[in-house]
Formats: structure tokens, C-alpha cells, sequence
């Protein structure tokens, strides 16, 4: 009788452990596939976006990764709702503009305020091309445009200061579409180094060391009888030059390559359609090309690497901390304008350095 009491006992709490494994799996399955419901639903009702830090970043892990190429983009596999992107850049540009103060009230139509305009005028739009922020690829896209407009010709393309009135200006400004794309200010100027005076084009790098090799010499080097060709310039040179200079040198078509972007887009005055960034190209690049309805007649290209991403803390490692903070300030109203955090980015530069590493009351003569 003892016996079966005992075996009833064990049957029972065999029962009893097996009812509570069974509900477990089960609160787990149905937690589970609730979670990702509402996981699915929230990314529906609040789709987010990435700050610009973090589309930095990413762009750094998708290069690694080899996953640049604009033919694998697919916006449920990013989650990037362009729409929903552009208007927070749109209103931190406007906010930004009217917090600095800026002129909201288009430019004054000259040589310099108009040169970096390419004009469509089949689409009705019109690009602002900014040096070392995919400037190729998006004229070799408004080549394509134009031929398709006038047929084969030798002309590339049709610039906003060839247009010559004033008025014919300002009626584009207003009434076409505009376009512009930005970048992180501390991987544009090491791109612009390293294509112009280190390891691009051997005869452009020529160029560009007779037209500033002997200011860079004078400034960086203290040393008047350097010779100009052929003299290695390092990105410390380059950037201790460009600081002497300042920002408010008169532009041309070479200093716009490192000059800040936002003294030349004139980003308060002409209210821009799309704001590209580098860093998401390959998911802004197509989108645009179909919001100006001409994925007909061209497509985006695949985005390849850019020199100075891959090697930014490579690169950035050879620069004082403090240099680089000056730089920072320099770049200040393309940071502030467009949404750039300085802090983050800093640290996406520094890598395991930190401002701590900085000798106090350091000053560097430039």
C-alpha cells in the first residue's frame, strides 16, 4: 500500500515537471513571436533613422564587409526610409540656419555662386557638386542627362554661369529641383589629401604641387628653398596649410576641394530638395535618380570605396589631437549646418586616442 502511495507520488510529480517544461516552451513561443510582432509594428508606426555618426560607422562595417555595391541595396534589408530622412535633414538645416543667423534669401547671381550648379533643364533639376562627395560619378550621370537632351555632342554639360542672365538664374533656383550631397568634413579633406598630393593621378599631384607646394613648404616647413616637385607632402602639411589659409580665401576650382562646403552651396539661401549624404550614398544615390524620374535614361552606378575611409584612424593617427580639433573648428558650419556631431566623429578619428592624451596648454603654430 506504502508502495503505490509512493509510485502515485512520483507519477504525479512527474506530471507535474513535464506540465511546467510544456508551459515554459510555450510562454517562450508565444513571448517570443509577440515580441516580434511588436518589434515589426513599431518599426512600421515610428520608422527610425540613423544619426550621422552612425551612417558613418556603417559605412565603415558595410566597406569591410564588402557590401557597397549599389545593386545589393534593398530598402527592407536596411530599413532606411529615405522620406522620412530627408525631412529631418531638411529641418535640422532650417533650424541650424535660422539659429546661426544665416541669410535665407537666395545669392547674389555671380561666377562664384553659380559654378558648382549643373543644370537639367529636360528634368527640371538641378545638382550642386560638391569635390570629393561622389563629384564624378554624379557628372558623369549629368553627362548622360544632357546627351540624352541634345543628342551626341562634345559638350559634357550645361553649368549654371554659362547661363549668363540673372533672372534665367534665379527662375532655376526657384522653380527646379535641387540637389546636393555632404560628408563627414574630416573624411572629405584626408580624401582630398590623399588624391591630390599623394596617391592619385601622378600628373595632377604635379599640378597641385606648383600651385601650393611652395605656400605648404613656407607654412608647414619653414623652408624657402624646398623645391616644390616631388616633395611628399605629409596630411599634417596639408593640414596645417589649409589653417593658415583659413575658410575665406577666394574659392576656385581647385581650393573648393578642401574649402567648407556650406560657403559655396549656399545651404540657408537655396532651399535644397534632397540632401544626399556620402556616407548612405549607395541608398540615396538610387532614390533621387527615381524621385527626379530619370532611372529611364540613367541608373546609379555601384558606390565603390573611398581611400580615405578605409584608412581614416590610419591616417588620423598621424595628426595631434589638438591639430585635429582645429580642423574640427574650421569645418564648423558644415558641421552644425548639416547635422554632423564633431564629438562623434572625433571619436570615430582618434579610434583608442582621447582628448586626455592631449598635452595641457599645447600650442600649435599654423
Amino acid at each position: 500500500m506504502r508502495l503505490k502511495r509512493n509510485l502515485l507520488s512520483i507519477v504525479i510529480i512527474v506530471v507535474s515537471i513535464v506540465g511546467t517544461v510544456f508551459a515554459f516552451i510555450n510562454y517562450q513561443m508565444e513571448t517570443g513571436e509577440t515580441a516580434h510582432i511588436n518589434s515589426n509594428t513599431r518599426q512600421t508606426e515610428n520608422p527610425s533613422y540613423s544619426s550621422v555618426a552612425e551612417d558613418f560607422e556603417e559605412f565603415l562595417v558595410d566597406r569591410s564587409n564588402n557590401k557597397d555595391d549599389v545593386s545589393n541595396v534593398s530598402h527592407t534589408q536596411i530599413e532606411y526610409d529615405f522620406d522620412q530622412v530627408q525631412r529631418h535633414r531638411k529641418t535640422h538645416l532650417n533650424g541650424a540656419c535660422d539659429r546661426l543667423n544665416q541669410t535665407r534669401t537666395l545669392p547674389r547671381v555671380s561666377p562664384a555662386s553659380t559654378f558648382h550648379f549643373i543644370i537639367s533643364d529636360k528634368f527640371k533639376f538641378l545638382f550642386c557638386f560638391v569635390p570629393k562627395i561622389a563629384c564624378t560619378t554624379w557628372k558623369g550621370i549629368m553627362i548622360q542627362l544632357y546627351h540624352n537632351q541634345v543628342g551626341p555632342t562634345k559638350k559634357r554639360f550645361v553649368k549654371l554661369d554659362e547661363i549668363g542672365s540673372p533672372e534665367k538664374v534665379k527662375k532655376r533656383w526657384q522653380n527646379y529641383k535641387k540637389v546636393v550631397f555632404v560628408r563627414e568634413p574630416l573624411a572629405r579633406v584626408l580624401s582630398a589629401y590623399l588624391n591630390k598630393l599623394r596617391d592619385g593621378d601622378k600628373k595632377i599631384q604635379t599640378k597641385w604641387e606648383r600651385r601650393f607646394g611652395a605656400q605648404i613648404a613656407n607654412i608647414a616647413r619653414k623652408d624657402d628653398t624646398h623645391k616644390r616637385r616631388n616633395s611628399d607632402f605629409t596630411f599634417v602639411e596639408f593640414i596645417k596649410f589649409i589653417l593658415k589659409l583659413g575658410p575665406d580665401i577666394k574659392l576656385d576650382s581647385m581650393k573648393d576641394h578642401w574649402l567648407p562646403y556650406s560657403s559655396f552651396t549656399h545651404p540657408c539661401g537655396i532651399q535644397y530638395d534632397y540632401i544626399g549624404h556620402f556616407e548612405t550614398l549607395a541608398y540615396d544615390g538610387p532614390t533621387i535618380i527615381k524621385k527626379l524620374g530619370v532611372e529611364n535614361v540613367v541608373q546609379f552606378p555601384e558606390v565603390h570605396g573611398s581611400a580615405a575611409v578605409d584608412g581614416l584612424q590610419t591616417e588620423y593617427a598621424k595628426v595631434p589631437i589638438d591639430l585635429i580639433l582645429k580642423l574640427q573648428e574650421y569645418y564648423k558650419m558644415d558641421y552644425e549646418l548639416f547635422g554632423y556631431s564633431k564629438e562623434e566623429s572625433l571619436k570615430l578619428v582618434l579610434g583608442n586616442r582621447t582628448t586626455s592624451d592631449m598635452p595641457p596648454q599645447v600650442v600649435m603654430h599654423v
